[in-house]
């Protein structure tokens, strides 16, 4: 009844889709062997070819790919197994997809895959990449099923698996995938057992000839996978693992990145408890300077702020450094050590070295030094400039601008304008953003890290205002469901985004990303769109061409609104604990007048429809998990 013409055909798309992804398409011939055996369906019975099938894919991919050789491979050895693992998957979706779709495998025969192809692995010494292979098998059938179909196959699927010898056979990196096509965990399967089968395969018996470091490493992988699905490592268990991490002698950034992959993987309030005893327990030790170079890389990755005394080191470190904050004039650098007595006194001793009295009197007006006791010359010099224009770092908080002849948003704070600092606010004011265009913007810390985060969002519709405080919704235990949420409306088809330059939605993505895992493993994307760029909108727009700029956004606003925008909170320190009302108005402007711009540019025929319509793009993000979410529905294989 099965020709398999229609199947080679699938094949050879998904071939000719995967190669371009891969650099060398010499390695199409190995993906073309490995999947031979799924291609054709011989016999009568399909159970029976697919238990067949399955071990000669098996062999055949251990053969090409030394998955199971336990043996270091070469350079040019990883590259082939890398090329070819890009390959296999995307087209054991399209084959099993084409089979089901033509009804040559039924639902029942998919059960196969948990006997002759999990359990076949579970002894694997590299065993991640063909697990994704029988998982991309199963999202391919399921999309060419029905839903009944489908929910049969769950309900029969998490009964099999309920058996211990099926489920402890599986590895604990499948997980993850299993529970999304899935549903949820087997009965009689708990998150303690599967945090238990994670130790095993890690530190087991199985695994004793691995040196110490491998197997943390390898525990480090497997526990950020299941974080995936809500199950975290307990605080003792990672105390322990942390320090074993930080005094196994690796260089610097394999320790970084498995503390950063072992953290991920606890409770979002237990991790600045076990980054703050580690600096505690490393300074003790007299390990000041490896301690503060690991602590900041792994807060950068993981999007936290740094411990209050690696902090301080590390403003006064940013604040000395003549390319960054020793570049800033006074009035500025004021405003980044908001009360530090200890940065203050490395600052203003520093300007006293290269003569800058004035700067000096400037920078102790923001202190809490009295006149009495500062040198006289700079006492003299700070009361000749309180009788000029002022000392005064601090500016009124009001939401409005800092100049009062600027542009003043038509917006009220609290009732037209909020800000969320917890999941349940956040929640609200994503259900308030109900319109079709969302104007996009983002401010992020530029101390002391010298790859900061985001720290705040904006989310702009004509009539409201909506800011998220990222470093404050990183804190709670729900922020990987505000995290997809907020990509979930990135992401939606129906809504355009408008943005200052493509980066905008670049760091937002990457900011979402940070302390969390991919929904799908490796190499699954998201995309984020539809978006215009103002920048290169308006570039095109005044002639400027391809990769020049159109100026700063003010001075848009200026050319096609006739506005002046404040400036005065323009590189202010958004790193502070609680922003002031003028910067929240200096980003509200910044973020709000793009809708206005854009349309007044349309309704004007200033940008034809045509022009602007080809300059509507996606990106691809990082697809992030959702703790507790619905098992989404595979897509259909021709889509």
């Amino acid at each position: 009844c099965w020709s398999g013409r229609a199947q080679t055909s699938a094949v050879s798309m998904a071939l000719g889709t995967a190669a371009g992804a891969c650099d060398d398409e010499k390695y199409v011939t190995y993906a073309k062997r490995i999947v031979e055996p799924l291609q054709t369906i011989e016999g009568s019975c399909s159970r029976q070819w697919l238990e067949v099938a399955l071990r000669n894919f098996l062999k055949r991919f251990a053969e090409l790919t030394k998955a199971n050789s336990g043996r270091r491979p070469s350079k040019a050895g990883r590259r082939r197994t890398r090329c070819i693992e890009k390959l296999v998957s995307p087209i054991c979706e399209e084959a099993f997809g084409a089979h089901a779709s033509t009804r040559a495998l039924a639902a029942d025969d998919l059960h196969a895959i948990w006997g002759d192809g999990f359990e076949k692995v579970r002894s694997w010494h590299e065993m991640r990449v063909v697990q994704e292979c029988f998982v991309a098998m199963l999202r391919g059938a399921l999309s060419a099923f029905q839903e009944d179909e489908r929910k049969q196959w769950r309900e029969d699927a998490l009964r099999e698996l309920a058996a211990p010898e099926r489920h402890q056979a599986i590895s604990v990196s499948a997980w993850p995938s299993l529970c999304e096509l899935l549903g949820g965990l087997p009965d009689g399967v708990t998150p303690t057992d599967i945090q238990e089968m994670a130790w095993q395969q890690s530190f087991g018996d199985d695994f004793r000839r691995l040196p110490a470091d491998k197997k943390l490493q390898r525990y480090a992988k497997l526990a950020t996978q299941l974080a995936a699905i809500g199950i975290r490592v307990d605080l003792a268990r990672a105390r322990e693992l942390t320090e074993d991490v930080c005094l196994l002698d690796l260089p610097a950034r394999e320790r970084r990145k498995t503390l950063v992959e072992l953290l991920g993987a606890v409770a979002v309030k237990d991790r600045l408890q076990l980054i703050e005893e580690q600096v505690q327990r490393l300074w003790s030790e007299g390990r000041e300077k490896q301690s503060f170079d690991l602590v900041c890389g792994v807060c950068e990755q993981l999007g936290l702020d740094l411990p209050r005394g690696v902090r301080s080191e590390a403003m006064r470190r940013w604040a000395l450094d003549a390319s960054r904050g020793g570049a800033l004039s006074a009035r500025r650098l004021c405003d980044f050590i908001d009360g530090d007595e200890d940065v203050y006194a490395a600052v203003v001793e520093d300007l006293r070295a290269r003569g800058r009295r004035a700067d000096e009197a400037l920078l102790s007006s923001s202190s809490a030094t009295s006149a009495t006791d500062l040198d006289p010359e700079v006492a003299r010099v700070r009361q000749l400039l309180s009788e000029g224009e002022g000392v005064e770092c601090e500016v009124d908080d009001d939401f409005a601008p800092v100049d009062e002849d600027a542009f003043q948003l038509p917006l009220e704070f609290d009732s037209d304008v909020a800000i969320a600092k917890c999941p349940e606010d956040a929640k609200k004011a994503l259900a308030r953003l109900s319109s079709s265009v969302l104007a996009v913007g983002v401010w992020r810390k530029e101390a002391p890290l010298r790859h900061p985060p985001v720290r705040l969002v904006a989310l702009c519709s004509t009539d409201r205002v909506e800011f998220f405080d990222l470093s404050m919704l990183r804190l709670y235990d729900d922020w990987p469901v505000v995290a997809s949420i907020l990509q979930e409306r990135l992401a939606s088809p129906t809504v355009l985004k408008v943005v200052f330059g493509a980066d905008v939605l670049r760091d937002l993505s990457r900011a979402l990303e940070l302390g969390l895992v991919s929904a799908r493993g490796q190499g699954q994307r998201t995309r984020l769109g539809p978006y215009v760029d103002m920048r290169e909108l308006f570039a095109h727009a005044l002639h400027k061409g391809p990769g020049v700029a159109a100026g700063p956004w003010p001075h848009v606003v200026s050319c096609y609104l006739g506005l002046r925008l404040c400036d005065e909170e323009a590189g202010s320190n958004w790193g502070r604990e609680w922003l002031r009302l003028t910067q929240l108005h200096h980003a509200a402007a910044e973020a709000w007048t793009m809708l206005p711009v854009l349309r007044a540019a349309c309704a004007y025929e200033a940008l034809p429809q045509p022009f602007v319509d080809r300059h509507i793009r996606v990106l691809s993000g990082p697809a992030l998990a959702r703790p507790g979410a619905e098992p989404r529905e595979p897509a259909p294989a021709a889509a």
